[in-house]
């Protein structure tokens, strides 16, 4: 840490073409890099000379148990994904856009769940479930010489456009064999 006065911190900012206006620091125009307090923090610790800064640690959380970083849902998420990548699928992300006739097939595809300005025509409506995307992704595979596959996806479908009307599902595709092959 650092002890410098208020009159030095202001000094210095002006010096640096800041206009200060009370408390608050008006950044010159040619001056685009301070982007808020941190930047001027490390002004005022530039022009101080950083040599004058003392190394302290930073303050460590209490003793016990540290508190959880996901929320339940996303460990269930997370825990899913695992399970599935486990059993030998690979995880496909696809887009939570598709056309009004596939939204349609999977019972979707009505105006609450229409995009109001899609990027594409084949992007109108929000997925009424995760099987579009996956059997598009076993679709472009197979074209490519991939005819066994084992896909899932784990994301948002949408039945409305209301609060609640969204849920967070896990798919699974299976395509061709699923048994190992024979090299001979």
């Amino acid at each position: 840490s650092m002890e410098i006065e208020d009159t030095v911190q202001r000094q210095t900012l002006e010096a640096l073409g800041f206009r200060m206006e009370g408390d608050l620091a008006h950044v010159p125009s040619w001056r685009p890099d301070i982007q808020g307090e941190a930047d001027l923090i490390e002004e005022i610790a530039r022009i101080a000379s950083l040599t004058r800064l003392v190394g302290q640690p930073m303050a460590r959380p209490q003793a016990g148990v540290p508190l959880p970083v996901l929320t339940p849902l996303q460990r269930r998420e997370s825990a899913a994904r695992r399970v599935a990548a486990s059993l030998g699928y690979n995880e496909c992300v696809t887009y939570s856009f598709i056309d009004q006739a596939a939204a349609a097939l999977f019972g979707g595809g009505t105006d609450a769940v229409r995009v109001e300005n899609p990027i594409s025509s084949e992007m109108t409506h929000l997925r009424p479930d995760l099987l579009p995307g996956l059997l598009a992704a076993a679709a472009r595979n197979q074209a490519r010489g991939f005819a066994d596959l084992a896909l899932f996806e784990c994301g948002p479908v949408f039945a409305g456009g209301e609060p609640g009307e969204q849920a967070l599902r896990l798919t699974g595709l299976l395509v061709g064999s699923v048994a190992p092959r024979d090299p001979y």
